[in-house]
């Protein structure tokens, strides 16, 4: 999962944009944020003496995804397990997004950008479509259903029909929120059904991207 966003220029690492994916996330002052991720990036950089620009970053749990443009950098805190490619793609497309919306952004090194409610809504539906609303690159484990039902496993009491409607629903693509809401039950119940098919084996989980 993408949890933060944060569009900068990319010399004078002055911000842009920034956007939290996640509720729990405490905001920061950004100017403060975007200064501090640039640094960090150069001081690698400098620290390891390496020519090329540094792309990525681990943490213990979570990862500093870095995309460089012509005149903006854009970078993500993420998950440790999220897709890196995945959201580096996103990445990029954000930053040629907002070159071709703004192409006179090289300008606000000297000038400064000035944030208005039109930029400022358009920068937000941009990251929110193009990164998925931060799930871009998010392995999500799933429920797969293993081997079929019988026709008769109902009628021989060996599985309740409920419990074959929910198995049915398991493609390994669908989450339990989303079986729930085919089934027309709550997802405490469907969490709870699940678990029993996994305990009785007819099905599994699995680990996708999505």
């Amino acid at each position: 999962m993408i949890h933060s966003v944060y569009l900068y220029l990319k010399h004078s690492g002055l911000p842009i944009f920034s956007h939290y994916f996640s509720p729990d996330e405490i905001e920061l002052d950004s100017s403060l944020t975007t200064g501090m991720l640039e640094a960090l990036r150069t001081f690698i950089a400098n620290l390891i003496n390496v020519e090329s620009e540094v792309e990525s970053i681990n943490l213990k749990g979570y990862q500093l995804i870095y995309q460089m443009g012509k005149d903006l950098s854009i970078v993500a805190i993420v998950d440790e397990y999220t897709e890196q490619e995945l959201v580096r793609k996103g990445l990029n497309q954000v930053l040629n997004q907002f070159h071709m919306k703004f192409p006179d952004i090289g300008a606000a090194h000297q000038l400064g950008f000035v944030q208005t409610p039109e930029k400022e809504e358009y920068s937000l539906q941009m990251l929110r479509s193009l990164l998925h609303e931060g799930r871009l690159g998010h392995v999500s484990s799933v429920p797969q259903l293993v081997r079929k039902i019988p026709k008769s496993a109902i009628s021989l009491g060996m599985i309740s029909p409920t419990e074959c409607t929910i198995a049915e629903l398991c493609d390994g693509k669908r989450t339990p929120k989303e079986i729930a809401q085919l089934a027309d039950k709550s997802e405490t119940d469907v969490k709870r059904i699940i678990e029993k098919l996994i305990a009785d084996r007819i099905c599994k989980m699995v680990e996708v991207l999505r």
